[in-house]
């Protein structure tokens, strides 16, 4: 009788863990204005032409130097940083520009339409009186998992980032 009730409670908590994971989001949603994570400058700029500005970072990390450039289209509110080894590591949009994601998700929606589309959120922080909703995506394993970050202030989306390797939390 004891070894039943160990299955039976095995079974219920691997449904919960399940459950909780099913939270997360597709690969396929984790674009932004089209633009992937990993793919290189050039195919943002197919997308969106010349940037307006290019700027660049050397970090010494990962066991050796690795150069972070930041591209910046239109009037900066679409921002596009790459690696020099790994490509598009974060895109970022903060106007309601037109630029969302691959559900519709834009700036300048209401909060509530998270929920409506993503489901429930990973979890959520506080960023200066600002609230960020992450949606990391559906993984198996262990370590890292890219993540769609929305900034709330007063129910309303301010800003979208789509962000390679946020660790599990």
């Amino acid at each position: 009788m004891t070894r039943c009730r160990l299955i039976i409670l095995t079974v219920v908590l691997l449904s919960m863990i399940c459950s909780v994971c099913m939270a997360s989001i597709p690969r396929s949603e984790l674009a932004l204005g089209g633009v992937t994570l990993f793919t290189r400058f050039a195919n943002v700029q197919h997308i969106y032409g010349q940037p307006t500005s290019t700027s660049y970072k050397d970090y010494n990390i990962w066991g050796g130097t690795s150069r972070f450039y930041t591209q910046r289209y239109g009037n900066g509110s679409f921002i596009v940083t790459a690696t020099n080894h790994d490509g598009v590591v974060s895109v970022t949009t903060t106007a309601n520009n037109g630029i969302g994601t691959p559900a519709g998700i834009k700036v300048g929606m209401s909060q509530g339409r998270l929920a409506m589309v993503y489901g429930e959120v990973d979890y959520i922080r506080e960023n200066n009186g600002d609230k960020v909703f992450c949606y990391n995506e559906i993984k198996t394993g262990v370590g890292c998992r890219d993540s769609l970050l929305f900034t709330v202030r007063d129910g309303r989306i301010i800003e979208i980032s789509l962000v390679a390797g946020i660790l599990d939390i």
